[in-house]
């Protein structure tokens, strides 16, 4: 059994990836031509597992047999019914099937079929949420499974450049899903974590949400049929995200509703809604000031 394992993924709640080490630097795998992985699990019609981008394509036609934002419930209990084919899996399971796809391109890439990586998990995983992660991992057919917590991982990728000893730096990470955060120090040659803390329900998500529930919900109060509306919020939810990484590049975007919901008499719904970064930025603030409140405690627990 080789002594380092050269391989490490990010099991992300939006997009996963995974990298290998050549010849001392790491190289990103692509998976179907693309750098990431979108962390989706579905069924088609033919009762085929679907996973990544094409499970994400699903959703614009049959959103009720595709899964997503299973990270958050890693080890807590949830599952997931998909009518195409009767079967219900946990996030564990669905987990697996993402991991059983990113380790087959990493396969293709190496010629040859891994049995050991590097996960990153969340700075606020527990055991029961790591334990989750390590049986998704050996149900895809890994058998050495190491965890590390993502922003050790980040701090140890910027600890190496790092010239300057005894200087603490801070790893923030807002991600898809979990906030996490991480305070290093390169000592003698080392790279210690002095304190690391995070919340694994603080992401974009919670940003997605309110974009929905607190700015478009309410310009359609009234006009729109309530069960189409039910079962249309994954896809909502999918608009708002594109909007918002659209607003980090405009002042404004748009969120059509065209083929999405229904109105209370029976007509679909043409609305194309406007957002500005003026409506958006208040929706953040408290949402940043909660990660300022773990960085404080984690920077009084360091003794800084």
């Amino acid at each position: 059994m080789s002594s380092t394992v050269d391989i490490g993924i990010d099991l992300g709640t939006t997009n996963s990836v995974a990298a290998v080490m050549e010849n001392g630097r790491p190289v990103v795998i692509k998976n179907m031509e693309s750098d990431v992985t979108p962390s989706f699990v579905g069924i088609d019609s033919q009762g085929q597992v679907l996973t990544g981008k094409p499970a994400m394509n699903l959703c614009k036609y049959e959103p009720e047999n595709v899964a997503d934002g299973f990270k958050r419930q890693l080890g807590h209990g949830q599952t997931w019914r998909f009518p195409a084919n009767g079967q219900s899996y946990s996030a564990v399971n669905l987990a697996a099937f993402l991991l059983r796809d990113i380790r087959q391109a990493i396969s293709e890439h190496i010629n040859s079929e891994p049995d050991a990586s590097v996960i990153t998990v969340p700075a606020a995983f527990g055991e029961v949420e790591k334990h989750a992660v390590v049986l998704s991992a050996r149900e895809a057919g890994f058998t050495q499974v190491t965890l590390v917590q993502e922003p050790v991982a980040a701090g140890l990728a910027y600890g190496w450049q790092k010239k300057s000893e005894g200087k603490p730096f801070l790893v923030y990470d807002f991600g898809g899903g979990t906030f996490d955060a991480a305070l290093m120090e390169c000592a003698g040659g080392q790279l210690i974590v002095r304190a690391n803390s995070g919340e694994h329900t603080l992401g974009g998500r919670d940003l997605d949400r309110d974009i929905l529930d607190k700015l478009i919900l309410p310009q359609i109060a009234g006009r729109v049929d309530p069960a189409s509306l039910t079962a249309a919020r994954r896809r909502l939810l999918w608009k708002c995200e594109d909007a918002k990484i659209r607003l980090s590049r405009s002042a404004s975007a748009i969120v059509s509703l065209e083929g999405c919901v229904w109105s209370v008499s029976g007509a679909p719904l043409v609305d194309a809604l406007t957002i500005t970064r003026a409506d958006y930025e208040p929706l953040v603030i408290p949402f940043v000031d909660r990660t300022i409140e773990i960085v404080l405690r984690l920077i009084s627990q360091a003794g800084l």
